[in-house]
């Protein structure tokens, strides 16, 4: 996405690496994303696993890189965390033959959430865009997620940021479908 396009769907706009002090209102829309998927009657369309405080650690830590996006007077607009740590990014070891290359090779495409009113403008694609930015500048050569095969925008978008399924999986305990993606990043276009 063109930083023209961007004003135009967010006049203002301002991405920047996420610190501490952000992680409490990203805290906050993940919580009401919740609360909307709930009362829709989707709730595994986006599960929030971690506590409170395992999630604030995403915004200060060496091993993880938090995108925020804010409109000029300061409204968060959406935000996304890629990391190098949980167990979830190792689910991906017996999908990647290279996976344990070095610590670095693999980085997992945690969360990615733009508020209601943003949503439908390809957001979802730029924070993709930045995040394997950060990744590959790291020395991965992949980037991995989980997604629901029923967040249909979700699944699109992946698999428009150039990812492949990888496989289908129960997530346990909540007993939920979940799809493996990969994508390999050295030499991909951004």
């Amino acid at each position: 996405m063109t930083d023209k396009r961007l004003q135009e769907i967010v006049p203002g706009a301002i991405l920047t690496t996420g610190t501490r002090a952000d992680a409490d209102d990203c805290l906050r829309l993940r919580t009401a994303v919740s609360l909307e998927l709930e009362r829709d009657g989707t709730p595994e369309l986006c599960l929030a696993a971690e506590s409170p405080e395992e999630f604030r650690a995403f915004f200060d830590d060496q091993e993880s890189r938090a995108l925020v996006l804010r409109t000029a007077d300061g409204e968060l607009v959406g935000f996304g965390i890629a990391t190098y740590r949980g167990e979830s990014r190792l689910k991906f070891r017996a999908l990647i033959p290279d996976f344990d290359a070095s610590p670095r090779n693999v980085a997992y495409v945690k969360l990615i959430q733009v508020a209601p009113k943003y949503r439908g403008h390809g957001l979802q694609r730029l924070f993709f865009s930045e995040l394997e930015t950060w990744a590959r500048e790291n020395g991965s050569a992949y980037a991995v997620g989980i997604v629901s095969p029923n967040n249909v925008a979700s699944v699109k978008n992946f698999l428009r940021g150039g990812y492949r399924e990888a496989e289908r999986f129960i997530f346990e305990p909540f007993g939920y479908e979940r799809i493996r993606m990969i994508k390999e990043l050295v030499g991909a276009d951004s």
